[in-house]
């Protein structure tokens, strides 16, 4: 696997030193990073994201990053970019050992809504908990490493960095700089190795192959929703508290923008209610219904309206973490 992270490496460094400009390459030297994933998004960066993820690229350490946990869109194909926790290392044993990484990442992960555990693991217990958690850099104890130096944070998964847009593995190259930023990078896609994401390609069509046709399902609505479920709904929408919006504010600018980023607001089939991220015009969403509370947008189904009528998100902090909340 090292092969795969240094054939990455070299291509970033050949985009580093950049090319000579002018006659027989006699100007000054120009350095220019396509980054894929901002293309035609106006106004979902910043100038002080770009900033950074302009530094990444420049400065930032090409390591293997292993997910900890992801939103479960991450692992089938997509358009809307997703967050994810993800562990990382600059010690150069896992630079031939992602496995070793994936490994901590499943102890991890076993931490998640864990009862009884130490006291001295409490702590990212609580993290892995939250799934709106806003980890950065945080030191994973030395009992689940091995006792070399891990980090477990955030990341955004943007689509375009990856092959065929979805998470065919949990561990992939990714940028960080601690000691300048807590950002991190998922390293686009135009500097992957390409032996590497021949690799994912091989491992996304054998997930695909190996999967069972799914059962019939349910008959779903069909044609649009009840109007009057959705007049209903709209008189009384899905409202944030105030400690629900402040945390979503944060959320949503962490990995996107208040104009273009909502939250969507949906019932799994267990019947359990879920929150993810989406982007205008809500591809993923059913006949989208959006409102907003205290200036975040929240979308909907239409055909979930008269379920989600009167829902109340709130946010709850606990020495065991933190999370939203459904009343």
């Amino acid at each position: 696997m090292y092969e795969y992270l240094k054939q990455c490496r070299s291509s970033l460094e050949v985009a580093r030193k950049g090319r000579k400009t002018g006659f027989l390459g006699l100007g000054k030297r120009e350095v220019h990073f396509p980054i894929d994933f901002v293309e035609n998004r106006p106004g979902q960066f910043d100038d002080e994201s770009l900033a950074t993820i302009h530094l990444l690229l420049r400065e930032g350490h090409l390591v293997w990053g292993a997910i900890a946990q992801a939103n479960h869109n991450a692992f089938v194909p997509g358009r809307t970019d997703v967050p994810a926790n993800v562990i990382f290392s600059l010690d150069t044993f896992f630079d031939s050992n992602p496995e070793a990484l994936k490994e901590v990442a499943h102890r991890i992960y076993g931490l998640k809504n864990a009862s009884n555990v130490p006291p001295r693991l409490a702590a990212l217990a609580g993290l892995i908990s939250d799934e709106m958690n806003f980890a950065l850099n945080v030191q994973v104890p030395a009992e689940l490493t091995g006792g070399k130096p891990v980090f477990f944070t955030s990341t955004h998964l943007y689509r375009r960095s990856l092959p065929n847009t979805v998470l065919s593995e949990v561990f992939f190259p990714l940028l960080v700089l601690p000691d300048r930023t807590t950002a991190n990078l998922l390293l686009p896609l135009a500097y992957w190795s390409p032996s590497l994401v021949l690799l994912w390609n091989q491992l996304f069509s054998r997930s695909r192959a190996s999967v069972p046709p799914p059962p019939p399902a349910p008959i779903a609505p069909s044609g649009p929703p009840d109007p009057q479920a959705v007049e209903a709904y709209l008189k009384s929408p899905v409202r944030l508290t105030s400690d629900a919006a402040q945390a979503a504010h944060g959320f949503i600018r962490e990995f996107g923008t208040l104009e273009n980023t909502s939250l969507w607001v949906n019932i799994r089939p267990n019947g359990l209610n879920d929150i993810t991220l989406v982007n205008r015009p809500f591809p993923e969403v059913p006949f989208p219904v959006e409102t907003v509370s205290d200036g975040i947008g929240i979308v909907i189904s239409g055909h979930q309206a008269a379920d989600l009528q009167g829902l109340r998100i709130g946010f709850k902090r606990s020495s065991m973490g933190n999370g939203f909340t459904f009343e």
